[in-house]
């Protein structure tokens, strides 16, 4: 029924800190430092809040159980410290797997192959990937048949292997 619109952000929060920041590693991150400035953070859309909110909303979803969808979670619930029990957790990178190829597929590699989208151009983006990890989901659920998705993914490997398991560059498009 009506639920949130997929797709549309709902969360979008960037933490306020007092240290200096030594490095954004803007490429990895996507974060600028006008994306941290109060001064110019709400501009560009973004809400600058302290961790204890953060906190608080994840905390939140947690409790209502709400299930977390991504690429690659593990790390990022690492990264922030809480914990996510498995069934709330649906991570892309553990389902679009084959275990014996003992290699887990970039969320970039797979937009490319399996959805035809070239994600990540310019620099990172976390609603982009959000949106992209949705999509992946969404396909993977399109396979019902074990016997398809196997197929499925033995070919996305192959391709891997023959690509290295990397999108085409983007060659001279005036990016």
């Amino acid at each position: 029924g009506g639920g949130v619109d997929e797709g549309v952000p709902f969360i979008d929060d960037y933490i306020t800190i007092k240290e200096k920041v030594v490095d954004y590693l803007t490429s990895y991150s996507g974060i600028t430092p006008e994306d941290l400035d109060p001064k110019t953070a709400h501009q560009r859309g973004h809400n600058l809040v302290p961790l204890k909110i953060a906190y608080k909303k994840i905390w939140i979803l947690l409790n209502l159980g709400c299930k977390f969808l991504g690429h690659g979670l593990k790390q990022d619930f690492r990264v922030i410290n809480i914990h996510v029990p498995k069934a709330q957790v649906i991570d892309t990178s553990n389902i679009i797997f084959i275990k014996e190829r003992l290699r887990k597929l970039s969320l970039q590699f797979l937009a490319h192959t399996l959805l035809k989208e070239d994600i990540q151009q310019e620099t990172h983006d976390s609603i982009e990937d959000a949106r992209t990890a949705l999509r992946l989901y969404r396909k993977d659920q399109e396979f019902p048949e074990a016997g398809i998705l196997e197929t499925m993914l033995q070919e996305i490997y192959s391709k891997g292997v023959a690509a290295g398991f990397k999108p085409p560059s983007k060659g001279g498009h005036g990016h």
